[in-house]
C-alpha cells in the first residue's frame, strides 16, 4: 500500500512511502513441515503416565484432548547438540528463549492434536504479548512420528530429533543461519488410537528467530550522516554546492521522525503534525535563525524485523527519494544551504500485529 501527499511551502514538500517486499513481511516468516514418520524400533514395555527415565511431566493439553507429556530432557539435549553444531561451523550459540519455547510448545500441541496447519498469523498472535518478538521474523520447523506405545519409541524419537540437526536440510538451514540468534523448542507426546490400535505420537518443534529489535524508539545518527554524504555526492556531481550540516535541524528531524512513529498509523506519513505544525512552522519555531525557504522529505520502511532490516537504509532511502521527482527537486535545489536528517525506528501496531517501522526525515533550509 502506498500513500503520497504533497504541498508547497516555498518549494515542493514531498512524501514517499517506500515498502521493502510485501507490506508487513519484507523477510517472510516460514513454517517448514518435516515428513511424518512411523517408528517402531523394538517392542518394549508400555509408556506409563510419566515415562520412566525421562525428565517429563504430564500436563493438560492446550489444544484439548486430555493429558500430554512434555519432554524437557529431549529439548535440553537438542539445544545442546544444536550449539555444538554451530560451534563446529563457527557460529555463536543460540540463546534458548523462554517466550519462544512457550509458543513452540503451543504449536507442538496443535500438531499433536492434528488440528490442521499452524499458520504464521497464529504464531504472531501468540507472540503478541511480547511486542519485540511479535515484530520479528521467525522460522518454524517440526517433525512428528507415531510408533509403538513404549519407552523405546520415546528414546528412538529423541535420537531422531538429534539426527535431524545433522541430516534435515530444513532444520540445518535455520540452525546454521548466522542471522538466527534465538530459539524456542518443545517436545510433546500422547497416546493415540489409530485404526483401532493404541500407539504413541510425538512432536518436536523448533522456532528460530534473529535478535529482536531494541525496545522503545531508537535513533540512528550514523545512518543520518551517511544519507547526507550520499546526497552531497549527488550534488557535487551536478555541480551544486554541498549542503552544510545543521545540528538544530538534525535534532528537529529526529523529533519529527519520533512524532510520526508515535502518532500515525504504520502505513502513513504526513507533513503536518498536530504537535509540531506544518514543516515550515516547525522549522521556524525550533531553530535560531530565520530561513528564507524550507522543505521536508519523508521516507519509511516497515515490516517484520530481521537482522538485515536496517542494513543499507541510508542507500535505500536515498535511491527511493531520488527516484521521486518531488523529493529529488528538494534534494537538488541549488538555493538550499543546510540540511538536517533524523532516522528513528520502533515497534508499531500493524493491521495483523506488531511491525517494525523506520522513518527518515530530511529537512532543508536556505539561510
Amino acid at each position: 500500500m502506498k500513500k503520497q501527499r504533497g504541498f508547497s511551502i516555498f518549494v515542493l514538500l514531498a512524501m514517499l512511502i517506500f515498502l521493502s517486499g510485501c507490506p508487513g513481511i519484507p523477510w517472510p516468516q516460514t513454517i517448514s513441515e518435516e515428513d511424518t514418520v512411523t517408528g517402531d524400533p523394538e517392542p518394549a514395555d508400555p509408556i506409563e503416565d510419566v515415562p520412566a527415565g525421562n525428565d517429563s511431566e504430564r500436563v493438560p493439553s492446550e489444544a484439548g484432548g486430555g493429558q500430554i507429556s512434555v519432554y524437557h530432557d529431549i529439548t535440553a539435549e537438542n539445544v545442546e547438540k544444536m550449539n555444538e553444531e554451530r560451534y563446529r561451523n563457527g557460529q555463536s550459540p543460540l540463546v534458548l528463549n523462554e517466550e519462544l519455547s512457550q509458543v513452540a510448545n503451543w504449536a507442538a500441541q496443535r500438531y499433536l492434536a492434528a488440528e490442521g496447519e499452524v499458520t504464521t498469523g497464529e504464531i504472531q498472535q501468540k507472540l503478541e504479548p511480547y511486542p519485540q518478538l511479535a515484530a520479528t521474523t521467525f522460522t518454524l520447523n517440526q517433525v512428528s512420528a507415531t510408533g509403538a506405545n513404549n519407552q523405546r519409541f520415546v528414546e528412538w524419537f529423541a535420537q531422531k530429533t538429534t539426527d535431524d540437526i545433522a541430516e534435515s536440510e530444513n532444520v540445518r538451514n535455520n540452525l546454521l543461519n548466522a542471522r538466527m540468534r534465538r530459539v524456542g523448542v518443545a517436545c510433546v507426546g500422547k497416546t493415540v488410537v489409530e485404526e483401532g490400535t493404541e500407539q504413541y505420537k510425538m512432536v518436536f518443534v523448533w522456532l528460530f528467530m534473529p535478535d529482536p529489535p531494541p525496545a522503545g524508539t531508537v535513533f540512528f545518527e550514523g545512518i543520518a550522516k551517511e544519507n547526507i554524504a550520499l546526497l552531497n555526492t549527488e550534488r557535487e556531481g551536478q555541480g551544486l554546492g554541498v549542503l552544510q550540516p545543521h545540528a538544530e535541524l538534525d535534532a528537529l528531524a529526529q523529533l519529527k521522525a519520533k512524532d510520526i512513529l508515535q502518532n500515525l498509523p504504520y502505513n502513513e506519513l504526513a507533513h503536518d503534525s498536530a504537535e509540531l505544525g506544518t514543516p515550515h512552522e516547525m522549522i521556524t519555531a525550533h531553530i535560531s535563525s530565520v530561513p528564507a525557504s524550507t522543505a521536508e522529505n519523508l521516507w519509511t520502511q516497515y515490516g517484520s524485523f530481521h537482522a538485515d532490516f536496517i542494513t543499507d537504509i541510508a542507500q535505500k532511502a536515498h535511491s527511493g527519494l531520488m527516484n521521486s521527482p518531488g523529493h529529488r527537486k528538494n534534494m537538488m535545489e541549488p538555493a538550499f544551504t543546510h540540511i538536517g536528517v533524523g532516522v528513528a525506528a520502533a515497534v508499531v501496531d500493524g493491521e495483523d500485529g506488531k511491525l517494525y517501522k523506520v522513518v527518515l526525515v530530511q529537512l532543508f533550509i536556505k539561510e
